[in-house]
């Protein structure tokens, strides 16, 4: 039986998150309690650097919202692709607690593409 919970303090969130179930590329997101965070993602064929970004966040109501949030969908870039400042976006995603542990939906329509806490 897997319990989900909403009931999540702000002093919870921070931590090192990495994406789950990825096929193309390990997304890692690092949350800092002074209300930023550090995103990189990495090409699973040979471990290189694809993006490296920060931002700021804020948390309310279950929610989490990243300013400059680079949403990775797990597409396969091109190592000549270097326009990632151009596509950052303000994003606001759900936080749970799935069976003691705090995960972060990135994908909510997909729900095997989320952020979990290590």
């Amino acid at each position: 039986m897997v319990f989900f919970s909403c009931n999540i303090k702000q002093e919870e969130i921070p931590g090192t998150y990495i994406s789950k179930n990825q096929i193309n590329n390990i997304d890692t997101l690092r949350i800092f309690s002074d209300g930023t965070y550090e995103k990189k993602v990495y090409k699973k064929s040979d471990n290189s650097l694809i993006f490296h970004n920060t931002g700021g966040w804020n948390y309310k109501e279950g929610r989490i919202t990243f300013k400059d949030f680079f949403y990775d969908n797990d597409e396969i870039f091109s190592k000549d692709f270097k326009n990632f400042k151009d596509i950052l976006i303000t994003s606001s995603f759900t936080v749970e607690r799935e069976a003691g542990k705090i995960s972060i939906e990135f994908l909510e329509d997909k729900a095997q593409f989320r952020y979990n806490k290590l």
